[in-house]
């Protein structure tokens, strides 16, 4: 395959898992329900949570109520982590924890997200200074990588976990980076292929 052919085949995929990406976010987005009519109080409480710090003041309001639970009932204290998830005040406790682990891991998410794309967009930018240099097959490897890196981290995950606020955050940002993605790399083809023909019609 020559490198015109190839670069339609890896530009064409590119183009397809962008695509399907922007409409996955997009739909989370926009249309699809923010809560189940069975969520409880709890659940409600937690996604519109506004910030780590809330969710810990709960949390340690949680820790107080089955100490206060425990003093009032020693055998409790033996009770198994899957005996504790029907009874409170320890199922609101177990809840609230995986509510703060999961804000965690999508704040630890968003910075490697934003690290990992700008990454693959050093590259993708170091690939068309490459190709404005003739240098076709490097340029275009590059471009592969960087746009690799570009679309992996800016793929949906599994969002609609935990509080609404770092859920949107994430959301946001992964439409955002898709949409960005797929314009520069519109942008990169349509450059290739007007200095393709200037050079055609040089030679």
């Amino acid at each position: 395959m020559n490198m015109t052919g190839f670069r339609v085949v890896a530009f064409g995929l590119a183009s397809i898992i962008l695509c399907f990406q922007g409409v996955h976010f997009a739909y989370y987005k926009f249309f699809s329900p923010q809560e189940s009519v069975l969520s409880d109080y709890l659940d409600k409480q937690i996604k519109e949570a506004g910030s780590l710090e809330e969710l810990t003041r709960d949390y340690e309001a949680s820790l107080k109520k089955v100490a206060a639970y425990e003093t009032e009932n020693p055998d409790a204290s033996v009770l198994t982590r899957y005996q504790q998830q029907s009874i409170e005040p320890y199922k609101t406790k177990l809840r609230l924890e995986d509510a703060i682990d999961t804000w965690e891991k999508k704040t630890n998410e968003y910075g490697r997200v934003w690290y990992q794309w700008s990454a693959g967009l050093v590259l993708f930018i170091v690939g068309i200074v490459l190709f404005r240099w003739s240098r076709n097959w490097i340029a275009l490897s590059l471009h592969i990588a960087g746009l690799s890196m570009m679309i992996w981290w800016s793929s949906p995950t599994r969002m609609m976990v935990g509080a609404l606020v770092e859920h949107e955050r994430l959301l946001n940002t992964k439409l955002l980076l898709t949409i960005v993605t797929f314009v520069m790399m519109l942008g990169a083809w349509f450059m290739s292929e007007r200095m393709r023909a200037r050079a055609q019609d040089d030679s």
